[in-house]
């Protein structure tokens, strides 16, 4: 498939939910390294001003830390299941409504 195929595809999806457009914050969390990640959720639209960061230095952080940085983060890479446990927890803990999402397509690249 060429280069950047996915971009149509991720645009028009969250156009059709709505997820740009009413408020809510989209995250990638990925296993991918942070460059190809930061690289692929600007192309998509989901990184813009915000905070990316690795999961393993998400883990050194304390509660309160991750908090913090929770309120505007957009991109974690290098991430593990648990760290993604640990972010729902943490935004539990902020009142915060999660919700996870598992795209295919993110597979394929």
């Amino acid at each position: 498939m060429p280069e950047g195929w996915y971009h149509g595809v991720f645009q028009s999806s969250l156009r059709f939910c709505g997820l740009l457009t009413c408020h809510l914050q989209v995250r990638m969390i990925t296993g991918d390294n942070i460059l190809t990640a930061k690289s692929i959720a600007k192309e998509i639209g989901i990184y813009t001003n915000g905070i990316a960061i690795e999961g393993p230095d998400f883990r050194k952080q304390s509660p309160e830390e991750q908090k913090e940085t929770l309120k505007t983060m957009q991109v974690m890479a290098r991430c593990s299941p648990q760290d993604k446990l640990t972010m729902v927890r943490r935004l539990k803990e902020m009142g915060e409504v999660s919700s996870h999402v598992y795209c295919v397509a993110c597979s394929i690249l």
